[in-house]
């Protein structure tokens, strides 16, 4: 049964704009690198994978000088600092701290 009435339109408003904002890529194929920079995490491999098509399919969306961060808080599996694809991993702490900088 689809949604209707008051949750719909309130899922719309909270949601509707990164709905609006998101686009797709078809993630990249696996390599055996994309588990050692996530420390050989399967739930993270995938997250590896969008994040370097992203950057092949859409290059036009990231700009020259733009912050670009891969953000988790799972610092064990993506070690804050480290970088792949012309994206850094941070926590949001990291990201934070780096947009007050900017």
């Amino acid at each position: 049964m689809p949604c209707r009435g008051r949750a719909w339109a309130t899922a719309l408003a909270v949601f509707g704009p990164v709905f609006d904002a998101a686009l797709s890529v078809a993630a990249s194929p696996e390599r055996e690198d994309h588990r050692r920079i996530v420390i050989n995490d399967e739930d993270h491999t995938m997250l590896v994978r969008v994040t370097e098509a992203i950057y092949i399919e859409r290059p036009a969306l990231i700009a020259a000088g733009q912050l670009r961060y891969v953000v988790s808080e799972n610092t064990r599996h993506l070690r804050p600092g480290s970088a792949y694809a012309g994206f850094l991993f941070g926590t949001a702490h990291d990201v934070l701290a780096a947009l007050k900088q900017a």
